[in-house]
């Protein structure tokens, strides 16, 4: 595992879920599911792909943490008022390597 000091944010990982409103019909919305220590930096395409194999447009960033249940494939994070989608997980030595791609 990552020392805490070496994760200087508090992310929260958010899950879609489906709620339904007065008449019944459904409204998808996002949920926290857990706050999580981590560590975002910039990522390019050329070194998400030379790194991870990952040929995807829009990933910019890379986050580390610890490993947590929470941190899965179709769900968010959120961080300084900025959302990310989840779009790689993978497991090294004691922690994940995340690749974020931003919301629009």
């Amino acid at each position: 595992m990552t020392p805490p000091s070496k994760l200087p944010y508090s992310v929260q990982i958010q899950a879609k879920t489906t709620g339904y409103d007065d008449e019944g019909i459904p409204i998808q919305t996002w949920e926290t599911v857990a706050t999580v220590r981590a560590d975002i930096q910039p990522l390019g395409g050329e070194l998400a792909e030379r790194q991870y194999g990952i040929v995807e447009t829009g990933i910019t960033s890379r986050m580390f943490c610890n490993p947590s249940n929470a941190v899965q494939l179709a769900r968010r994070v959120v961080h300084d008022d900025k959302t990310y989608e989840i779009r790689h997980v993978a497991a090294y030595r004691g922690h994940m390597e995340v690749l974020l791609r931003p919301v629009i």
